[in-house]
C-alpha cells in the first residue's frame, strides 16, 4: 500500500511539472553539470545563458546513478573496468562498438587453490569455461538497446562432479518519449558457483562479505524499470522499481526477493543552489529467514562555487522491520563534504560526518562514517584511491550477514601499455564488525592484462590473492587464484 501511495504522489507530481507553467520555465542560467544524466538532449537556450552540457546516454560508459546510500543504483558491467568483473566468467567485450548483432566465443581456464574458501581440508582445481552467446547493440534516434547474454559450461579437473551450467547476461536500453520524457529497462543476470560473489552496487571493487563456503550454483537477477521526466538541463523526478531475485541450490541457504520503490527529485535553484531529494521503500521476502520491509530517505543539499569545485550538506535516515526473532532498528547519518578538481587531470572527493544506529533493544551505536575518492590521470596511466568508513548491510546472500560496521581502502591503477595492450593492478584491505562478536580483516592484490590480439579477439590473463584473518577461526582463508580468457566476438 505505501508503494502505490508513492506512486501515486510521484504521479500528481510529475502531471504538476507537466503543466504549461513548469514548461515555461526557462532552465537556471549555467547550471551545472549531474553525474546522472539521461540521453542526449539539446536544451532549449535563453538568450545570455551558457550551453547546456553534453549529456552521455544511458548506454554509454560513465553513467553512475546512485540510491539513497550514494552507491550505484546499476553500473553498465558489460563496459566495466576488467577488475571490476570479479572472477565470475565476464568476458571482455569492448573490442567491438559496430552495431547490430555480434556472436561471442569465449575459453577461460582458471586455477583455484582453495575451491570452498576454507581453512582446514582445502580443495584445489582447475576449472574450464566453454560459453557461446551474442550481443546486440543498436542506437536509433531516441532509442537504444545493448544486449548480451553468454551461457556456458563448466568443467573441474579432479571434481567432476561439481560441473554446472553458467549463465552471465545484461540488458541496458532507453526509449526517449520526447525531449523530457524517459522511459530505462535495465536487467542484471548472474549464474555461478563461486562462494565468493562481485556485489553490482558498490562504489568500489567490491564482493559480498558473506560466503557460502562450499560449491553451491546460485542465481541473481537483477531488473529495473525506470521512468524520468526532466524539466531543466540538471533538474529531474524519476521513479526506479528495482525486483531482485536470489535463488541457491544448497537447501540450507535461504532464497528470496527484493522489491524497492525510489522515486528521486534533482532541483537546481539557480547556479549555485541545487537539492537532491531520494527516497527508497524495499520490501523483502526469504523462505528461511525473517522477511522485512525498510525505508531510506537521503537529503542533500549543494552550493557550486563553479563546475569544479562544491560543497553539500547531507541527512540520510533509515529504518528495517523485520518479522520475529529478528530485532528492528533505525539509522540516522548526517555528513558533509565536498567535490574539487585541481586540474582537468586530478579530482577529489570527500565526505564526513558520523552515523547512530538505534535498535529496538539494547544501546545505541555509533561511529564516524565518511569516504575520500581520488582520481590522477596522465596520457597512458590512471589512478584511483578510495576510503571508505562507515557501514553496510547484507541481505539476500550466503549468509545474511546484516548490518556491518565497514572499513575499506582500495588503490586501483590502470596503464595501456601500447595501442592493444592494457594493465590493471589492484590492492585493497577491508575490516568488517558484525552484530555477532566475529570481525574480519580481509586482505586482496590482482594484477591483469588485456590483450587485443585482433579486432574481434581479446586475451585476459589474471592473477589475485586473497586472505581473510576472522577472530572466528572457522572463517578464515587464504585463496590463490590465476585465470587466462579468451575471448571472441564477430
Amino acid at each position: 500500500m505505501k508503494a502505490k501511495a508513492l506512486a501515486l504522489i510521484l504521479l500528481t507530481i510529475l502531471f504538476i511539472l507537466r503543466s504549461p507553467v513548469c514548461r515555461g520555465q526557462a532552465p537556471p542560467q549555467g547550471t551545472p553539470p549531474d553525474t546522472t544524466q539521461g540521453p542526449d538532449q539539446k536544451q532549449d537556450q535563453t538568450a545570455g545563458q551558457a550551453p547546456a552540457p553534453e549529456q552521455p546516454a544511458p548506454s554509454q560508459p560513465g553513467e553512475v546513478r546512485t540510491d539513497v546510500f550514494g552507491r550505484p543504483i546499476f553500473t553498465d558491467i558489460v563496459r566495466a573496468d576488467y577488475l571490476n568483473r570479479g572472477f565470475v566468467f565476464w568476458p571482455q567485450l569492448d573490442m567491438m562498438t559496430a552495431e547490430g548483432f555480434h556472436l561471442i566465443g569465449a575459453v577461460k581456464g582458471e586455477y583455484s587453490s582453495n575451491l570452498n574458501l576454507t581453512d582446514e581440508n582445502r580443495l584445489d582445481d582447475f576449472i574450464t569455461t566453454i560459453s557461446a552467446g551474442l550481443r546486440y547493440l543498436k542506437k536509433y534516434g531516441p532509442a537504444g538497446v545493448d544486449l548480451v547474454y553468454l551461457p556456458g559450461y563448466n568443467i573441474y579437473a579432479k571434481n567432476s562432479d561439481l560441473n554446472y551450467w553458467s549463465h552471465f547476461g545484461t540488458l541496458n536500453t532507453y526509449y526517449g518519449l520526447n525531449s523530457r520524457w524517459t522511459l530505462r529497462l535495465r536487467d542484471f543476470l548472474i549464474r555461478t558457483d563461486d562462494p565468493l560473489e562481485y556485489d553490482p552496487f558498490s562504489p568500489l571493487n567490491q564482493y559480498f562479505l558473506s560466503t557460502s563456503m562450499e560449491r553451491s550454483p546460485h542465481l541473481r537477477n537483477i531488473a529495473e524499470p525506470q521512468i524520468e521526466y526532466r524539466f531543466g538541463p540538471d533538474d529531474y523526478i524519476s521513479l526506479l522499481y528495482r525486483n531482485m531475485y536470489y535463488t541457491n541450490d544448497d537447501p540450507n541457504i535461504s532464497d528470496g526477493m527484493e522489491n524497492t520503490v525510489n522515486p528521486r527529485l534533482m532541483y537546481w535553484f539557480n547556479v549555485h543552489n541545487g537539492v537532491l531529494l531520494d527516497y527508497s521503500y524495499t520490501a523483502a521476502e526469504l523462505n528461511s529467514s525473517p522477511d522485512w520491509a525498510g525505508n531510506d530517505v537521503r537529503a542533500r543539499y549543494t552550493y557550486r562555487f563553479n563546475p569544479g569545485t562544491s560543497v553539500f550538506a547531507e541527512y540520510y535516515y533509515a529504518n528495517r522491520g523485520f518479522d520475529p526473532p529478528s530485532l528492528s532498528y533505525r539509522i540516522h547519518s548526517p555528513t558533509v563534504g565536498g567535490e574539487h578538481a585541481f586540474s582537468p587531470t586530478f579530482n577529489a572527493s570527500l565526505q564526513a560526518g558520523y552515523y547512530v544506529k538505534n535498535p529496538e533493544l539494547g544501546e545505541d551505536e555509533s561511529s564516524f562514517a565518511g569516504n575520500l575518492f581520488l582520481t590522477k590521470r596522465t596520457e597512458f596511466t590512471t589512478f584511483n584511491l578510495g576510503l571508505i568508513w562507515g557501514f553496510r548491510e547484507e541481505y539476500l546472500t550466503p549468509e545474511n550477514l546484516g548490518f556491518i560496521e565497514y572499513r575499506r581502502a582500495e588503490i586501483n591503477i590502470s596503464r595501456q601499455l601500447s595501442a592493444r595492450l592494457s594493465m590493471n593492478l589492484l590492492g585493497l584491505v577491508e575490516k568488517a564488525d558484525y552484530e555477532s562478536d566475529r570481525r574480519d580483516w580481509i586482505y586482496g592484490a590482482c594484477a591483469g592484462l588485456t590483450w587485443n590480439a585482433l579486432k574481434w579477439l581479446s586475451i585476459s590473463p589474471a592473477l589475485w590473492y586473497r586472505d581473510r584473518n576472522s577472530n572466528t577461526e572457522t572463517f578464515d582463508y587464504r585463496e590463490f587464484r590465476g585465470t587466462l580468457r579468451i575471448t571472441a566476438m564477430y
